[in-house]
């Protein structure tokens, strides 16, 4: 079990206890700060680890009968380390190449951008073909390439 720590659970436990003189209070709060500096390692560490078994399984797993590529999909919220990961994975995979969402979706197009990637890519990798994409250049508001 995780330990997570808010200013509001120091807070509480600070009313509901009786007075603590300055360094009892300190020695508290440090104590408090190490178990929270202990909690986020270990998460970290959960974390890496989890990576590195979803790396493995991806290293292990075969691409489609017919099909010479493997295509990967990296799902999730914004700020939960899509990237960083996708950059993980394609050290680990010989630097293969990282296609993003932002290379076919736009403002102007936030959701109707699909088929330019079924065609474009996915198609012609599915008949082990070279798949070749414009690129949307946000600068420019334009197809690139």
């Amino acid at each position: 079990m995780q330990n997570h720590w808010t200013a509001s659970m120091c807070l509480e436990e600070k009313r509901s206890s009786a007075p603590l003189s300055l360094s009892a209070e300190r020695a508290q709060t440090r104590q408090k700060l190490v178990a929270f500096r202990q909690a986020l390692r270990t998460s970290k560490r959960e974390n890496v680890n989890h990576q590195r078994s979803n790396i493995q399984a991806i290293q292990n797993a075969q691409a489609p009968d017919g099909m010479t590529t493997k295509i990967i999909a990296i799902d999730g919220p914004g700020g939960a380390g899509k990237s960083s990961f996708a950059e993980q994975l394609s050290q680990h995979l010989g630097n293969a190449p990282i296609l993003r969402t932002d290379d076919f979706a736009s403002w102007e197009n936030p959701l109707n951008w699909w088929p330019r990637l079924l065609g474009q890519v996915l198609e012609p990798l599915s008949h082990n073909e070279t798949a070749c994409y414009q690129r949307y250049d946000w600068g420019t508001k334009r197809l690139a390439e």
